[in-house]
């Protein structure tokens, strides 16, 4: 997976980010040859590559994502907010939204004033 990320349009980034979070992230795998630093400083650079395309559900699912594997990278987090405010939004995900950036300890005036 990690060798063709730079292949993953915005769906399928934020998709197989929500899987590896869901799975736990890779904490406590049985399967100890995925180094989760390395992938999720793969994932982190993708979306520094496609942030622009990215919808509002992709942004929210993103950001649970990162703040779900214990990888937040702030830069990364500043980007999404600034691309969730130009995006449409549903509530859900305006709220999954908000509270991945409560958990990350990200607070964002611009981004909480547009949600």
């Amino acid at each position: 997976t990690q060798s063709r990320l730079a292949e993953f349009a915005p769906t399928s980034l934020a998709n197989v980010s929500w899987a590896f979070a869901k799975n736990g992230g890779g904490h406590g795998a049985a399967d100890t040859s995925l180094d989760m630093d390395s992938l999720c400083e793969k994932l982190h650079a993708r979306v520094e590559q496609l942030v622009d395309q990215l919808s509002g559900w992709e942004v929210s699912t993103l950001a649970w994502a990162f703040v779900t594997m214990q990888a937040v990278h702030e830069g990364v987090f500043s980007k999404l907010a600034s691309r969730a405010c130009l995006s449409t939004m549903t509530v859900p995900n305006a709220s999954s939204l908000a509270w991945a950036f409560a958990a990350a300890g990200i607070a964002d005036e611009k981004l909480l004033a547009s949600l």
